[in-house]
């Protein structure tokens, strides 16, 4: 059952940041078919997806999926404290952990994660090795 809420969050935060379902497609590798179908809440993201849009909008994943982000009054310029901001911070991404404290990683540091997390099984092997060699 595809979630309303995310649908209309999905259109609010595209139109919010003046962006064409083209360009939505051209950002996170989705067709624009895919854009609309989630727009519409005939189809929803795979969590990948989902956790992309987030940390584009700068939003967590459960005001994304659970708040109506037009009637909190969520801006482009007023992300809710609770938040990550590019302007406030180096640091692109965040991870929140079992403490409530978050992980800030730099551009590289997410790169280097992403890439980590799309190599085969021998290539991870090979740089955990590497990582734990000095150990």
């Amino acid at each position: 059952m595809a979630n309303i809420q995310l649908a209309k969050n999905l259109l609010y935060l595209r139109t919010l940041y003046n962006l064409k379902q083209d360009d939505i497609a051209n950002l996170f590798n989705i067709t624009r078919q895919a854009c609309s179908n989630y727009e519409k809440s005939t189809r929803t993201p795979d969590l990948d997806v989902l956790a992309s849009f987030a940390a584009y909008f700068h939003v967590t994943l459960d005001q994304l999926i659970l708040h109506d982000l037009k009637a909190e009054g969520f801006t482009a310029d007023s992300a809710p404290s609770s938040v990550m901001m590019e302007s406030k911070t180096p640091y692109m991404q965040g991870i929140e952990k079992n403490t409530g404290n978050y992980i800030y990683l730099t551009e590289e540091e997410l790169n280097l994660i992403l890439a980590f997390r799309s190599s085969s099984d021998e290539q991870r092997k090979i740089v955990t090795g590497f990582l734990n060699s000095d150990k």
